[in-house]
């Protein structure tokens, strides 16, 4: 029996047996993941999408709900939308989610899977599989009008969903380390200032800014306590590229424990190298080169431990010290293939002698 839901599916039919540039689309509502003591029941629409070669665009087309539009009116349907999946011609599929939601970002993206290992990943990875081999302009310009509905998304109504929300923020919601600067308000929530999120800015501490290359410079933007110690945090605008330290006295710059620190390339020193090869240390150690071990992280447990990473070293002593390290690998191949000979000779030894012990046992015991 005819079903008023397969109208769209027909029409979809039609539309391609002219040669029209059409997309098959499922409206889908799974039910979530997240349990809930009201009845969730799983829901499925189908409408088309068309190609508007003048204009360039999709243009939504729903029989059964007399729709035509760029934007999809969420009311037409009894159900909130989860999933939306446009399926072309040539077999590929898209999601197409954000087109048809005018809340993305406080409703439809907390009904889908996870961003966690199984969840958005696997999804990602399950819509690459469908993806098309080769892009076209239509596509890139598909991907722009996507972004551009959400950034055309409606205000949250509610105050939970204005955390994280990536364009609206409210200042109660901010981190302590965080500031909104310009203080550009773009809306009202109950008398609240709504600001953009774009303008929300991350502020580090000095040391966290070195970590990064930079240098600071000028007065800090906020203080706050940080393990019941104040801390002055600065903003990227107070910033500048860290210039790489010089040799002092012709020696590289070290710790007390021989280190030096390499959490960016703008504090390797100058006329110096990072050479990451493995046994590096052992070799210029022992040829008695000027060298520092390369701090590239710490790791934090019940001990802080610093994460290495090659070793820093004079420019002028890389070649010796690259000659000297292949000499090196190769003694140790030679003494590891010497060893792999020792062990299968001491295996054949091994087996020669319980054969022997056997044929002897079976002789005079037979």
């Amino acid at each position: 029996m005819f079903d008023e839901k397969d109208l769209n599916l027909v029409f979809v039919c039609l539309c391609r047996s002219i040669g029209w540039e059409t997309r098959l689309i499922a409206v889908l509502n799974p039910i979530p993941l997240s349990l809930s003591k009201t009845k969730q029941e799983q829901s499925f629409y189908f409408c088309s999408e068309i190609y508007d070669t003048q204009k360039r665009q999709w243009l939504i087309v729903d029989c059964m709900n007399d729709f035509i539009g760029n934007k999809y009116r969420e009311e037409l349907l009894s159900f909130k939308i989860s999933y939306v999946l446009g399926f072309e011609q040539d077999g590929t599929v898209k999601d197409l989610t954000q087109r048809y939601t005018s809340y993305w970002n406080t409703v439809s993206r907390k009904r889908r899977l996870p961003d966690k290992p199984g969840g958005l990943e696997w999804w990602n990875v399950c819509l690459w599989l469908y993806s098309k081999s080769q892009r076209t302009v239509k596509d890139d310009l598909d991907d722009v009008s996507l972004l551009e509905s959400v950034k055309q998304e409606k205000m949250p109504t509610r105050l939970d969903d204005f955390i994280n929300h990536p364009i609206y923020a409210l200042e109660r919601h901010l981190k302590k380390n965080q500031i909104i600067d310009p203080k550009t308000v773009i809306g009202v929530y109950k008398s609240q200032n709504v600001y953009s999120r774009a303008n929300v800015q991350d502020l580090f501490t000095m040391q966290q800014w070195r970590r990064m290359g930079k240098t600071v410079v000028g007065q800090p933007m906020k203080q706050v306590v940080i393990k019941n110690q104040p801390e002055d945090l600065y903003a990227a605008s107070q910033t500048q590229e860290m210039e790489r330290p010089p040799l002092m006295n012709g020696k590289i710059p070290k710790s007390l424990y021989g280190n030096v620190e390499l959490f960016h390339p703008n504090m390797l020193p100058l006329e110096c190298v990072h050479v990451q090869e493995p046994h590096a240390h052992t070799v210029a150690k022992t040829l008695g080169l000027d060298f520092g071990r390369a701090v590239v992280d710490f790791s934090y447990g019940k001990r802080v431990h610093p994460i290495y990473d090659g070793i820093v070293l004079k420019a002028v002593d890389r070649q010796l010290l690259m000659e000297a390290l292949e000499s090196y690998l190769g003694s140790l191949q030679e003494q590891e293939q010497s060893k792999r000979e020792k062990r299968v000779l001491d295996r054949w030894r091994l087996l020669t002698a319980r054969l022997l012990l056997k044929e002897r046992l079976e002789r005079e015991y037979a």
